[in-house]
């Protein structure tokens, strides 16, 4: 038997701390056979919620190809949480060893609202919440069928992406088929960076695909798709609509780089 003494060194050493700290890769495959605790692609979590709730700070959470939803209870208020210093890639296969393997056009990685019957989608499919900076990513996905128009939801507004006072990285990405009543896709209270992103059918009562509340939102090769707003009364920004800029002053801007929009 070791000396009490010798024994503390041992379990005190950098060696013994840097083995014990978190994987720097978190798997997700909803069709993983294994373990389901995200140490590698056979021992996938399942769940892209459960992947989120272990991650940390530092961790990249690789998803596969395949459809993922906020809950399986049918809650509507469910929401996928991005958090700071974790970066969510979709678009692999399930095999590959490097994150510049994956390919999100031919893997399609589905976050998808579709948690109950129809006109029952998730009020947010994803959330950022208060303080979440630039290192919180999300890239690679589809982005679909979130409804955010009436009760129970607390906001009607951004069904797939709710930004609250948060200013995510989101690229590679499509927001497609939201309904919400301001945003149809994304409603923006922060600033947030959008990269090779779609957004693509989406309708609201203003801002159709995206509603900026305030902040100072970049955009680089964005396309806009389909998209419209329309209500009983006064509807603005069938694409984008800046809250501060259209009546109270410059309170939001926009940097767009190769904005595209189209009918």
């Amino acid at each position: 038997m070791l000396p009490l003494a010798i024994l503390w060194l041992l379990l005190t050493s950098p060696a013994t701390r840097v083995a014990a700290q978190a994987p720097s890769v978190i798997y997700v495959n909803d069709d993983a056979p294994g373990l389901t605790n995200g140490t590698s692609w056979t021992n996938a979590y399942r769940s892209l919620q459960s992947a989120l709730s272990a991650a940390t700070s530092g961790q990249e959470v690789w998803v596969a190809a395949g459809t993922y939803k906020p809950t399986t209870t049918g809650d509507r208020k469910a929401s996928l949480t991005m958090k700071n210093g974790v970066a969510l890639y979709g678009g692999f296969a399930g095999t590959e060893t490097t994150r510049g393997a994956r390919n999100w056009v031919a893997n399609e990685t589905l976050l998808s609202g579709d948690v109950g019957p129809d006109v029952q989608d998730s009020c947010h499919v994803l959330r950022v919440p208060s303080g979440t900076d630039s290192t919180a990513i999300l890239d690679g996905f589809l982005v679909r069928d979130g409804m955010a128009t009436a009760y129970p939801c607390d906001y009607s507004r951004g069904a797939a992406l709710y930004i609250q006072s948060g200013s995510p990285t989101v690229r590679n990405t499509t927001f497609r088929s939201h309904t919400s009543g301001l945003g149809g896709a994304v409603y923006v209270e922060g600033s947030p960076t959008f990269v090779n992103v779609s957004f693509i059918s989406n309708r609201a009562s203003s801002g159709g695909a995206m509603y900026i509340s305030w902040g100072e939102v970049v955009l680089t090769n964005v396309e806009f798709r389909g998209n419209f707003a329309r209500s009983s009364g006064f509807a603005w920004g069938g694409a984008v609509l800046l809250e501060g800029a259209a009546w109270w002053g410059p309170t939001s801007s926009l940097a767009a780089t190769t904005a595209r929009a189209s009918t």
